[in-house]
């Protein structure tokens, strides 16, 4: 395959957007050309339809990971177009990157959530010349067997109670990769901490308002999922939920937080600091995105409609009032 085109001079520059498909394929889009750079796996005998895309960001810029329908977790290096290496995770519902490009964190139908070390060294993943400046020519890695199984010892965050909701959706609070948050089908948040530590804790456990009953299964989440949002310093949390709220929390107190013990039962919620509901339209928040200065909180609900709340969600301010009489934030 041959390396993606130089974009065109943009005056912002340009950035890469990793989507996954039905068919298997991750393919890379430019920003500045609004068009499909390349694309890679899918086909025949793939490894099924994308679950979730998870970026290595500026860590090790290039390196991404797709989570498949199949049950195969796949490593790439998108800049030469190759593909690293595979992992068995049956039952996988989403996977994100640690802020240190350390791990992958794969949350399951089971309600468990795995750590799966990627390989510290650059010339061990991305191989010889494949980043810094694009160098095409440079080695690549050799083909990749078919998916291998997790090594016995892989690390498992698993609530001591058995509590079994599906994962839903990942985030990392903070830039160390030691906390880690975990929301579960039925709207529980299980914040863990001391991740790197040979005994990771929970720190913090709630549920988010808006959801109904705890699942009786352990099926995957389903088309009403809603995606977290988190600040880059893992402060703040936005959260969706099927009732059509969005919630804001304040997770600042468990950036310096011990862990506890057991399930952490007696540990008080997070403060809700906004509930942002959009006014005339029905439906199941379906995701989120937060300004990292807590101003900006746009929220997609029902069949495709986006609002934006604009500044002043956390204290009162015109914009806020605003918002108010049209139902907006509570």
């Amino acid at each position: 395959m041959a390396a993606p085109p130089a974009p065109a001079p943009h005056p912002h520059g340009d950035a890469w957007l990793a989507v996954g498909g039905a068919d298997g394929a991750l393919s890379l889009i430019s920003a500045s050309e609004a068009r499909v750079a390349f694309r890679m796996g899918g086909g025949e005998g793939g490894a099924g339809r994308v679950l979730a895309v998870a970026g290595a960001g500026q860590a090790r810029p290039g390196l991404a990971a797709t989570l498949h329908a199949g049950g195969t977790l796949a490593l790439w290096a998108v800049a030469a177009e190759a593909h690293l290496a595979s992992w068995s995770v049956p039952g996988g519902t989403t996977v994100v990157v640690d802020p240190g490009a350390r791990l992958l964190a794969v949350g399951g139908e089971d309600g468990a959530v795995r750590l799966v070390a990627l390989p510290a060294g650059r010339s061990e993943v991305e191989g010889v010349g494949v980043y810094g400046g694009g160098e095409a020519e440079g080695a690549r890695p050799p083909p990749v067997a078919p998916p291998a199984a997790l090594p016995p010892d892989t690390p498992t965050l698993a609530r001591p109670d058995a509590y079994a909701a599906a994962v839903e959706a990942l985030a990392f609070l903070g830039r160390d990769g030691t906390r880690l948050l975990v929301k579960h089908a039925d709207g529980r948040c299980v914040v863990w901490g001391g991740l790197g530590s040979p005994t990771p804790s929970v720190l913090a456990s709630w549920r988010v308002p808006g959801h109904g009953p705890a699942p009786a299964s352990t099926s995957s989440p389903g088309p009403s999922a809603s995606a977290l949002s988190v600040t880059a310093d893992g402060a703040l949390l936005a959260v969706g939920s099927p009732g059509g709220e969005a919630f804001v929390f304040d997770l600042s107190p468990y950036l310096t937080a011990r862990a506890q013990p057991a399930a952490a039962a007696a540990a008080p919620p997070p403060a809700i600091l906004a509930r942002a509901k959009p006014p005339r339209i029905a439906g199941p928040i379906r995701a989120v995105a937060l300004s990292d200065d807590g101003r900006h909180l746009s929220v997609a609900v029902g069949g495709g409609f986006v609002f934006r709340f604009e500044a002043g969600l956390f204290g009162p301010s015109e914009e806020v009032a605003a918002v108010e009489k049209m139902g907006g934030v509570e």
